[in-house]
C-alpha cells in the first residue's frame, strides 16, 4: 500500500480555503491517501482534520517523486 501526499485547492466563489499551521505558516489543506483514491483522499481528510464536508470532483495535478533514503 503507498502513501501519499495530497494537497487541495478548495475554491468557492472568489475565495480560497487555505489553513493556518501551528507554527503559524499558511498552507493548502494537505493530507495522506492512505492507499485510497486520490479523490476520496481529499474528501475524507478535509473531513478528519477541518470538518468539512466536500464534493471533489477534478484531480488537475500529479507530481511523483522518488525519494531515495540514505544509508
Amino acid at each position: 500500500m503507498n502513501n501519499n501526499i495530497i494537497c487541495a485547492l478548495i475554491r468557492k466563489e472568489d475565495f480560497i480555503l487555505i489553513a493556518k499551521r501551528r507554527n503559524g505558516k499558511w498552507e493548502l489543506p494537505t493530507g495522506i491517501t492512505e492507499g485510497s483514491d486520490e479523490l476520496k483522499s481529499v474528501e475524507r481528510e478535509l473531513y478528519e482534520e477541518y470538518n468539512i464536508k466536500v464534493k471533489a470532483e477534478l484531480l488537475f495535478y500529479i507530481n511523483i517523486a522518488l525519494l531515495r533514503s540514505s544509508p
